[in-house]
């Protein structure tokens, strides 16, 4: 089930000016557009899982992808030593979540050519092409 993005909506009374009756249409409006981008999640205290598109959410010029954060981290806000699973459209991130290490890439890699990839326990795949 995909949640409505914001806060609760306030009560517009039938009587209300057209305006504030538009305005309110409006918000509802803009709210189910975003459903058509994205998907959020919960754990019912933290949202947790995130599908859709976010402005640079992947790495810069990547915007469209797949989060899982770890337990009580926002989704929207966590970095990547908070997140369990990221996927932009090229590559599968893997995190090791006692650690925070990046541990496995399916994908393209960090030296640009494409498989996979599986660092030692307590350490990022990166440091495996540096």
């Amino acid at each position: 089930m995909a949640i409505l993005s914001g806060d609760a909506l306030p009560y517009v009374p039938t009587n209300a000016p057209t305006s504030q009756q538009i305005a309110a249409l409006n918000r509802i409006i803009d709210r189910l557009n975003d459903m058509l981008s994205q998907i959020v999640l919960t754990d019912g205290a933290n949202r947790r899982m995130f599908i859709g598109y976010q402005e640079n959410g992947w790495g810069s010029g990547k915007n469209f992808g797949i989060k899982i954060s770890q337990a009580g981290v926002d989704v929207l806000k966590a970095t990547d030593d908070q997140l369990l699973f990221k996927m932009d459209i090229e590559t599968w991130y893997w995190f090791d979540a006692n650690t925070q290490k990046n541990i496995m890439q399916l994908g393209k890699l960090p030296d640009g050519t494409f498989g996979e990839a599986v660092a030692k326990s307590g350490h990022n795949v990166s440091e495996i092409y540096a």
